[in-house]
């Protein structure tokens, strides 16, 4: 059909499914074969997938563009002339569609599956054969009738080799280098054949069964065996070879010997040959013979003898114990002398010349006598320097001179430096004169007649002095016959402060080393560091006096501190050099500057951290009293079997048990030594009885001392209450509401003043202004942050002693750790940053074992913390407990307008009517009861955050939740909702059973073995009867049952058959309140306090008016 804008369309047609039956459908012309021929003569001006454009010439103007596409609705075609025929397709149309058909390099653009068919084999290698779709890996190019397949994503590898993608991949041979065994490698030396020039060849020949080279000889290319070395002796030895191959000009002698001197020392170990041109100008078997090359050890002598009027000079050759002429030497190719097959190498450039010198002289030199002492000076004594020299005109000392001589002798090492490279010169001063080793200068000296004498050097001495030095290095020991000194390069000198214990030891054997100035150090002090460190002990500190000594130089401590602090090596000292730390003094200065403060002189080390001094042995010079000082800690408190034994204060109103007796032998002992420390019993196990145990014997030790103890509001009436119950001898005084009025002056006059953290940061300015005996912080973990205002106000208190209660010690990580001992053993574990680097971070980021042992041994003295599982054995089945808390001001003002309102009510009826008016009583007291848990269960719009005992009970969970599980029993649901919230807010899980509980069985068992639930929320309607919690140890009653069988009932879920642990029960009361004072009336009537309010029960209570009035206070 045509469509409006001149497009032919063939609906729902493909080429996929185009056959020629249906194209004519849509062409009425009869006669079609003109396409066969006529479909090559359109030419293709754009080609892509799915889509072609054709250009035919016209006889027009412009040539006829055709423009073909197919799409999901069909093949559509349009020319770019206007066709009049709107219902079949025109020629040039038809013409287009039957190219397409027709010609495969069209087709495939058109039709899926020739395209697929196409692309198959260029898929394989790339693994994408099996791809149901392959167009979007491969683009089609069409270039003049051809098709070119080209992939749309280079990342993917060609795998049609065996290298893919044409990686490049390491040569491996299949088989190893096959070598000629037969083969061996020569060294020739001859002379050139047209210069008198030494030369060297390297051969590889093959040898005779005798081991004689035979033909063919074959010369090889030293430049090509230059890259095949490693090793430095065989590359300066090749590149030594190719100096005597291709060089015919005269050079310098220094040259020639230095690489004479390489190739004689043959590293490769080659055999040496001598050519003989006299034999054959070429290099035969018959023209070479074995020799040896050597270097030459042997001394000039020059003898001086008296004629008159002349001096006489002669010269000869001190070599193997035997003197030769020097002109009578074998001299070969000037720079060897030969004897038989051994040709010994004159390493000496001045050697050299001195032999070529007088060999061109008469065998005697004469001077006169006029011009000898010009001689002498000029030359015989600058010559003493390399050659030895014999006066026949100069006696030998005396024995007497000889030992004045030889009593003044020292040895010393001359540095200097030259270029890049230090220089050490050996030298031996006898008397006043000094001989450097290097040269055969003899030691003169004058008589009282003014005659010279001559005094022979100390062979053995000079020899050992030499032998000591040249072992300092592995590069000294072949140095002294090349150069006649030692030398390194600078950063050889330098490395690993190569020179400090060389000069340490050349020291110690008493050598001198002067000229340290003229080395570029950069100021580097040549000295090692003598360090000396004495402990003292003062009254609340050891003092530690640190000093290092360079040579001359001290470094006084501030400046060790300064190094150390900058994590420098050096040291600057008063004399502008610098002073090195040697590596194995930085760590233990590191450690000895983290243990205390630096002060003018010193370090204080807090005496809390004995174990870590003692650590420190090594090294370390002690007092007297500070050892036994230190030995009696570790005794006493290090191994906490050892504590002394301790007496039980008479006036305690309690038996302790004896892992109490041992808390209060632990508390005792460091409290007799001024420490203080932490107690972390597991809640239950009776800390708070421990310490009123030492506070009682603290009295009983003299005058009275007052001690602070500061903890969470609502542990305030427990505290008072067991001070109370079991030390009533002991005087207190609670700063807190109305109390904190009392003056500071009256403070003395009680045993323990009991206060709040609150109060505490409120009042810091008057506490601080009083010196306590003692401070014990409770739930110390609310000063675990150093950067909280509580912490901060904590800090600074006075007190002799201080000692810190919690169950938890460590709660989010190991950091909490440092408020808590920081404030108990000040200075315990250093400062912030040092125990957050050296402990903190380690242990709690990378789980680092050894810090965390470390961490452990040093903080074990004052860390007691004992678990329920740890004492089992003394413990009762069954632990109970009160905490009495105290309520807000909103609370209270809410619960005494309730209760005057309920008083009110009851004082206004007499017996008789209070009977029939006894559901309102009741109606009236449980309200009370539940402003006692929370205002907001009376459903009167209170803030759901106004609760004491929530408030409480979330900080006993803090403490215990890590390692216990724990019920919360409430006889309200709305209760246990508002607590259910505050959970959730913590992420704590937990369980929750009430009456409306679907599902009770699954919350029991998940509560029972899914160690992720740690609370359980019980009504006391749900959980009352027939529930086994035996996963649990602590058990949380939040308001009273007066009837003690319904609370025990309550205890007994957790503590049933199959309880391994000890259970421990905490009753929650809220201070002057309904709960308080029914808490008294129980115990006095109890059957009347059951009949108040039992679960099992809906009779209204039978209660009189006077015992109302009571309970309304």
């Amino acid at each position: 059909m045509r469509l409006p804008d001149g497009t032919y369309q063939l609906q729902a047609t493909s080429f996929d499914n185009l056959s020629e039956l249906t194209l004519l459908k849509h062409y009425p012309a009869v006669d079609t074969a003109f396409a066969k021929s006529a479909m090559y003569q359109l030419r293709v001006s754009h080609i892509m997938l799915h889509g072609i454009e054709f250009v035919a010439a016209m006889d027009l103007e412009e040539d006829l563009t055709i423009r073909l596409w197919q799409s999901a609705a069909g093949i559509s075609v349009r020319t770019s002339s206007p066709v009049f025929d709107q219902s079949h397709l025109s020629p040039y149309e038809y013409l287009a569609i039957y190219a397409v058909m027709h010609i495969t390099a069209y087709r495939v653009f058109f039709d899926g599956e020739a395209r697929r068919e196409m692309l198959v084999p260029y898929a394989k290698p790339y693994g994408l054969e099996s791809e149901t779709d392959l167009d979007p890996y491969f683009n089609l190019l069409y270039d003049k009738g051809s098709i070119q397949v080209r992939p749309a994503n280079d990342a993917i590898l060609d795998l049609k080799n065996e290298n893919a993608g044409g990686i490049p991949l390491p040569k491996i041979f299949d088989r190893e280098i096959e070598t000629d065994t037969a083969k061996q490698s020569i060294l020739v030396l001859g002379l050139h054949k047209f210069y008198a020039q030494l030369r060297f060849d390297l051969l590889s020949v093959s040898m005779t069964q005798s081991g004689k080279p035979k033909a063919p000889f074959q010369f090889l290319n030293t430049a090509n065996m230059l890259w095949k070395e490693q090793s430095a002796a065989a590359v300066k030895f090749y590149v030594a070879l190719g100096n005597f191959a291709s060089a015919y000009e005269e050079k310098e002698e220094e040259e020639d010997l230095a690489a004479l001197i390489a190739i004689q020392r043959n590293p490769l170990s080659l055999p040496t040959y001598l050519h003989d041109r006299a034999i054959s100008d070429n290099i035969t078997a018959k023209s070479i013979r074995p020799i040896r090359l050597e270097m030459l050890q042997a001394t000039i002598v020059l003898r001086v003898f008296k004629r008159q009027p002349f001096y006489e000079l002669t010269a000869t050759l001190r070599w193997d114990e035997q003197e030769f002429p020097l002109k009578t030497l074998p001299i070969k190719h000037r720079y060897f002398i030969q004897k038989s097959q051994v040709f010994s190498l004159i390493g000496n450039v001045h050697m050299l010349r001195l032999i070529e010198y007088f060999r061109k002289r008469p065998d005697i030199l004469l001077i006169h006598e006029s011009k000898y002492e010009v001689f002498e000076k000029s030359v015989l004594e600058p010559l003493e320097e390399a050659i030895e020299i014999q006066y026949a005109t100069i006696r030998s000392a005396s024995k007497e001179e000889k030992q004045i001589i030889q009593q003044n002798t020292e040895r010393i090492i001359y540095l200097a430096q030259r270029g890049s490279f230090v220089y050490l010169t050996p030298v031996v001063r006898y008397g006043a004169i000094e001989i450097p080793l290097v040269t055969k200068r003899q030691i003169k000296g004058i008589d009282a007649n003014g005659n010279t004498y001559l005094v022979e050097r100390d062979e053995d001495l000079e020899s050992s002095f030499k032998a000591l030095l040249a072992a300092q290095h592995p590069h000294f020991g072949e140095q002294w016959h090349e150069r006649d000194l030692f030398y390194l390069h600078h950063e050889a000198f330098v490395a690993n402060d190569w020179f400090l214990p060389v000069f340490e030891r050349l020291r110690q054997e008493g050598i001198g080393i002067l000229g340290a100035q003229n080395l570029k150090l950069d100021k580097l002090n040549i000295h090692t560091a003598k360090v000396d460190i004495k402990i003292l002990s003062g009254t609340d500190w050891f003092n530690a006096k640190i000093t290092a000594t360079y040579g001359d130089q001290h470094a006084s401590i501030k400046q060790l501190y300064r190094a150390i602090r900058n994590k420098q090596r050096y040291v600057t000292l008063d004399d502008g050099t610098r002073g090195i730390l040697p590596e194995e003094w930085i760590d233990k200065l590191t450690n000895f500057f983290a243990l205390g403060t630096v002060q003018e002189g010193h370090i204080d080390i807090p005496k809390a951290r004995f174990a870590e001094l003692h650590n420190l042995d090594d090294n370390v010079e002690w007092s007297p009293e500070t050892k036994r000082e230190v030995d009696l800690f570790v005794k006493r408190l290090h191994h906490q079997q050892e504590f002394p034994a301790v007496e039980v204060p008479v006036a305690l109103q309690a038996k302790l048990r004896p892992y109490q007796i041992q808390g209060l032998a632990w508390l005792s002992a460091l409290d007799n030594f001024n420490f203080g420390g932490c107690l972390a019993d597991d809640m239950g196990l009776g800390k708070t009885l421990q310490i009123i145990a030492l506070l009682l014997s603290q009295r009983n030790q003299g005058d009275r001392r007052t001690a602070l103890v500061v903890l969470p509001t609502s542990l305030l009436f427990n505290w008072e209450s067991e001070i109370q119950t079991y030390a009533p001898s002991l005087s207190i005084h609670i700063l807190y509401g109305k109390g904190r009025d009392l003056s500071p002056a009256e403070w003395s006059d009680f045993d323990v003043l009991i206060t709040t953290y609150g109060v505490m940061v409120s009042d810091i300015s008057r506490l601080t202004k009083f010196a306590f005996d003692t401070i014990i912080l409770d739930e110390s973990q609310a000063i675990k942050n150093p950067a909280s205002i509580r912490y901060k106000s904590a800090i600074q208190l006075k007190s002799r002693n201080r000692f810190v209660l919690t169950g938890t010690p460590i709660e989010n990580s190991t950091y909490d750790l440092y408020g808590q001992l920081s404030f108990a053993c000040p200075g315990l574990l250093g400062n912030m940053t040092y125990f957050r680097d050296t402990y903190s971070t380690p242990i709690d980021r990378f789980d680092d074992h050894k810090r965390a042992a470390e961490l452990q041994k040093y903080t074990a003295p004052f860390v007691l913390r004992r678990t329920k599982k740890q004492v089992a054995t003394e413990l009762p089945e069954k632990t109970e407990m009160i905490i009495y808390c105290e309520l807000g001001e909103k609370q209270r003002t809410i619960y005494d307008t309730y209760e005057a309102e309920l008083r009110h009510y009851v004082d206004q009826f007499d017996e008789d009517e209070l009977e029939k008016n006894s559901m309102n009583v009741l109606a009236g007291l449980t309200r009370l009861r539940q402003i006692a848990n929370a205002p907001a269960l009376l459903k009167e719009g209170y803030e759901e955050t106004i609760s004491a005992k929530i408030d409480a009970i979330l900080e006993q969970l803090d403490s215990i939740i890590s390692q216990h599980k724990v019920i919360i029993f409430s006889q309200f649901v709305g209760m246990l909702d508002l607590i259910r919230g505050r959970l959730d807010d913590r992420d704590i899980k937990y369980s929750y059973l009430t009456g409306q509980t679907v599902g009770r069985a699954m919350e029991v068992d998940q509560f029972q073995k899914n160690d992720d639930r740690r609370v359980f929320l019980v009504s006391l309607k749900a959980g009352g009867t027939g529930l086994n919690l035996t996963a649990a140890d602590y058990v949380f009653l939040m308001d009273p049952w007066w009837n003690p069988a319904v609370e025990n009932q309550a205890i007994d879920r957790s503590y049933r058959i199959g309880q391994e642990k000890h259970v421990t029960a905490v009753r929650f009361i809220a201070i002057d309140t309904v709960e308080q004072k029914m808490m008294k009336l129980q115990q006095k009537k109890r059957d009347l306090a059951g009949s108040l309010i039992s679960p099992s029960s809906a009779k209204t209570p039978k209660i009189g008016k006077e015992d109302l009035l009571d309970l309304l206070g």
